[in-house]
């Protein structure tokens, strides 16, 4: 894949500056904080806290006006620590999400993920088992509320999060009555990490040799990091051809920017932190459409047709 995304920026009062980089990419960018919604919403807010597997997760629920009972729904993000906003290039998709189901009459539960803000309890390449169980707390928390019909309850994942909720609602005991994955994966992220590599070399205009080269180098890549031990020195040596590789391909602005030697070095040591992590070794392996089809509630799967990202598996 690119690589873990890295963002270092100062804070103002409105704004975050800062330098970006992901594998070969680098930049610089400001994050200004998004316009309030509305000043004036016709439905209730309140801010939760709730003790977790040794943190603290924080969040907002969303219900409408009146006692109800309404619908409720748990809002789960994608890959990465992210607010409970999901925002994403200044877009906020679950705080415009929470708006409109809340204005439909749905009760909307959505929250920081463990570790956004530098709160004790998260790390972004762990297991995503504990985030199973953040959802199910979650949902239960959101079902213990007055307002909210607890026989209609249950999750909408983005992206990975979409592989949460399917594992959350699939577990002994969950209290989920129904699944809504937002282009969630279908397939295992093997599959998917070549599919990715397959079809940006394509949209990149690339000659099928290279696109060919491109795959084979992705598949050793995760071979050797599934391997463990046993494929350290293999993994090292890809990443290192690979890291040349990319560095000759780099613009002379870039390339004067450092040795080639700082470059493969920082390349190396940023992509171990990712393919070593036991989170790399899930992701790879774990099939979600096994969940999917092992849920005992409906499961509504939505896709973007011209989505690079994620397909549908099919």
């Amino acid at each position: 894949g690119l690589g873990m995304a890295r963002f270092r920026g100062v804070a103002s009062r409105d704004s975050i500056s800062g330098s970006f980089t992901q594998g070969s990419a680098t930049g610089s960018f400001v994050l200004h904080r998004p316009a309030v919604l509305d000043a004036d919403l016709p439905y209730e807010t309140e801010e939760i806290e709730l003790a977790v597997n040794g943190t603290t997760l924080r969040g907002t629920l969303t219900a409408p006006p009146g006692d109800g009972p309404f619908p409720g729904l748990v809002l789960i993000t994608g890959s990465g620590i992210q607010d409970r906003d999901e925002t994403v290039m200044g877009f906020a998709v679950f705080g415009i999400l929470a708006d409109l189901l809340t204005r439909n009459g749905v009760a909307v539960l959505r929250c920081d993920d463990r570790g956004f803000g530098g709160v004790p309890g998260g790390d972004p390449l762990a297991s995503d088992s504990i985030l199973v169980e953040d959802a199910s707390a979650l949902l239960a928390h959101l079902e213990d509320d007055p307002r909210v019909d607890d026989t209609r309850t249950g999750f909408l994942g983005h992206s990975e999060g979409a592989t949460i909720a399917l594992r959350a609602a699939s577990a002994p005991g969950s209290r989920a009555d129904f699944v809504i994955c937002l282009a969630g994966p279908a397939v295992p992220g093997y599959d998917i990490l070549l599919d990715q590599v397959e079809g940006y070399a394509r949209l990149e205009g690339e000659p099928e040799e290279t696109v060919t080269e491109r795959v084979a180098m992705q598949r050793a890549i995760m071979d050797a990091a599934l391997a463990g031990e046993e494929g350290a020195a293999t993994l090292d040596s890809l990443l290192e051809a690979q890291a040349r590789s990319d560095y000759e391909a780099l613009p002379d602005s870039l390339a004067e920017a450092g040795s080639v030697e700082e470059y493969v070095f920082a390349i190396k040591v940023n992509s171990m932190v990712l393919l070593r992590s036991a989170w790399f070794a899930e992701f790879l392996l774990l099939d979600p459409a096994s969940y999917a089809a092992e849920c005992p509630s409906p499961v509504l799967a939505v896709y973007g047709s011209l989505d690079m990202q994620v397909n549908d598996g099919t």
